[in-house]
């Protein structure tokens, strides 16, 4: 829809979703590995993202300030921790009760 010139609003708090951007807009670069990552995800490069069609916005006591684009993707430093703590959480909590399980 980008592609056909639209202007799209979205509304998010999942990492899922900035992910995907990003590997949007990472793969709209070129780079090596790009056309056998694109093959094996089947991405298509109609799909891609440039770096010009997007623009990120976090609130921040309650007025819009947007996001850095790097040429890594969205900055999102904040979610970022967030998810890493988290997964280190759900990490440590899964392996103490695997552990903890019977050997079959």
């Amino acid at each position: 829809m980008v592609q056909l010139g639209l202007h799209i609003v979205l509304y998010t708090q999942s990492d899922y979703i900035v992910n995907e951007l990003n590997n949007l807009l990472l793969l709209s670069y070129s780079f090596p590995e790009r056309d056998r990552l694109l093959s094996k995800y089947k991405y298509r490069t109609d799909e891609l993202i440039r770096p010009e069609q997007i623009r990120g916005y976090r609130l921040q006591s309650e007025e819009l300030v947007e996001i850095p684009l790097s040429d890594q993707g969205i900055e999102m430093p904040a979610i970022e921790k967030v998810i890493t703590d988290m997964n280190q959480r759900s990490d440590a909590i899964y392996y103490a009760y695997t552990q903890s399980l019977p050997v079959k």
